[in-house]
């Protein structure tokens, strides 16, 4: 079975100010951790910005930053939920912002794998309930759990 999902890449109440700051610490996290490559912070910035990915998914909204297959060792999934909610620029409608909770950095390693894994993740995000246990959780291994046992790539 493949191991998108490391414990040492989930952040339960992440404090962060905005999210610049916490797509530099989920992405430093990635790099540190071998799975990403050393463009892959940067990309994944450039990337947001170019191309944002805030998702109004009800209650709680979800971001998905990742950059190109070029950039990543590893086809890997680092998740925060948020202490306090920062706001991202709307996929849809990137002129609107949504306060996000919960960020799921995605470091995909095929490029034709991109759109099924992304798929796969969509599923995930558009479930709230799966949502609001993963955002009211404070434990990394639980939150591992709740997205392995509802990702079918996994």
């Amino acid at each position: 079975m493949p191991n998108y999902f490391d414990e040492s890449l989930v952040f339960s109440n992440l404090v962060v100010n905005d999210k610049n700051e916490a797509i530099k610490y989920m992405s430093e996290k990635l790099l540190s951790s071998g799975r990403v490559k050393e463009t892959y912070p940067d990309r994944v910035m450039e990337r947001e910005k170019t191309y944002p990915t805030g998702l109004e998914t009800g209650e709680i909204n979800v971001a998905i930053p990742h950059c190109d297959y070029q950039h990543v060792n590893q086809k890997s999934v680092c998740i925060a939920t948020l202490k306090n909610p920062v706001k991202f620029n709307k996929m849809d409608d990137p002129s609107e912002e949504v306060e996000v909770s919960i960020i799921m950095m995605l470091a995909i390693d095929q490029p034709d794998d991109h759109i099924e894994f992304l798929s796969q993740v969509f599923g995930l995000v558009q479930n709230q309930d799966l949502l609001k246990k993963i955002k009211d959780s404070n434990n990394e291994s639980e939150i591992i759990e709740l997205v392995k046992t509802n990702f079918k790539g996994e």
